[in-house]
Parts: C-alpha cells; sequence; structure tokens
C-alpha cells in the first residue's frame, strides 16, 4: 500500500482510486501491538488527531472567512475552464466518497459494529469529518 500512499500526495485519486477499489476487505482483528512504531505511536495517537482536527478547523475557518458571492461565481468560472480546479475538487470529492469502505472495515475492528452508519457522515464532511473519526474512534486493542 505504501507506493499508493506516496503516489497519491502527487496524483492523488489517480493513484489511490485504484488502490480503494480493488483491495481486499481485512476482517481479521488487529492489536495495537502488531502495528509499526510510527502507526503505534503517531498514527493512532489522539495528539495527532487532535492537530489534523485543528488544521481541518483553519482550512473551514479559512474557506468560510473568504465565502462571497464574488468568490463562488469566480470558483464556478475556474471550474468550468481551468483543468487543475476541475481535477482537484473532484479528486477530493472521489476520495472522500471512497473512504467510506475503508472506514466501515476500521470501525468494526474497533468494536463499533453497530456505530458504522456514522461512517457516512463522516465521510460526506471532506477533510474534517475524516479528522473528527480519527479523534472519536476507539483506540485498538492492546
Amino acid at each position: 500500500a505504501l507506493p499508493f500512499v506516496a503516489g497519491a500526495y502527487a496524483l492523488g485519486y489517480f493513484v489511490l482510486g485504484p488502490y480503494l477499489t480493488v483491495r481486499q476487505l481485512r476482517e481479521e482483528p488487529v492489536s495495537k501491538s502488531d502495528l509499526g512504531w510510527y502507526t503505534r505511536t503517531v498514527l493512532e495517537s489522539k495528539v495527532n488527531a487532535a492537530l489534523l482536527v485543528g488544521l481541518a478547523g483553519f482550512l473551514a475557518y479559512n474557506a468560510a472567512s473568504h465565502f462571497t458571492a464574488d468568490q463562488v461565481a469566480e470558483f464556478s468560472t475556474l471550474f468550468s475552464t481551468t483543468t487543475i480546479v476541475n481535477v482537484s475538487s473532484l479528486d477530493l470529492s472521489f476520495l472522500s466518497a471512497m473512504l467510506y469502505f475503508p472506514m466501515v472495515e476500521d470501525m468494526k475492528r474497533r468494536g463499533w459494529e453497530d456505530k458504522t452508519a456514522l461512517a457516512f457522515f463522516f465521510t460526506a464532511l471532506p477533510i474534517m469529518g475524516p479528522a473528527l473519526y480519527l479523534l472519536f474512534r476507539p483506540s485498538l486493542e492492546e
């Protein structure tokens, strides 16, 4: 999965989309001790999740503070005339939608079988939703 994740930074959905589409569901339980050092101490950390929520909040505040009718009209024009704006916007939308199934899989591993309906809400709000999920999800068992 590492080449797909690394490529996603440069090419987004064009690299990560095929991986998310053809990946196999992994239902076997995972404990915290099965993870590597970086995943166990950094990616599973609630401090990391809180920092990501803070960054997502900053991005949301910045977007909301610049949200005017003129800006929406300008974005609409750019979206319809500039390929990079169109592709980037659709890339974010597709990646957010494709996150649904891996998130449900993760919820089941963490004992949230009864809360998998929340995955729709976490993925419906790009950037902030997945960051909030990382903050509120239960920790893996030791």
